[in-house]
């Protein structure tokens, strides 16, 4: 019996990827040590049931200033958003909530 990776034996080819998670992310290089260091991330919970949602998400968050990376991960219904500086996190809860009504600020703990 041949031994099998966890890729080829879920998705029939070492290559593929799952497709729940995906991220989209501008080709940034940073100029300050602000921006070196990550700059502000924003979580969101969103309703996500598909990549078109996913697709929908990320045009809006990319539209709010700072914004230099939006991840989406379609499983747990999280959106991370990355910026340089200050990302105000209401602004980007309010443009979530143009495509998906349901999306509210992602909280840790209780």
């Amino acid at each position: 019996m041949a031994i099998v990776s966890l890729n080829e034996f879920f998705y029939r080819s070492a290559s593929i990827e799952p497709t729940h998670i995906i991220n989209y992310a501008r080709p940034h290089t940073p100029h300050s040590s602000d921006e070196a260091a990550g700059g502000q991330h924003v979580a969101l919970m969103v309703p996500i049931c598909c990549t078109k949602c996913a697709e929908k998400v990320k045009e809006v968050l990319w539209e709010v200033e700072g914004v230099n990376a939006v991840m989406c991960d379609r499983y747990n219904h999280k959106v991370t958003v990355t910026g340089s500086g200050y990302i105000d996190p209401v602004r980007v809860l309010k443009k979530a909530k143009q495509v998906q009504s349901k999306s509210e600020l992602w909280t840790l703990g209780s």
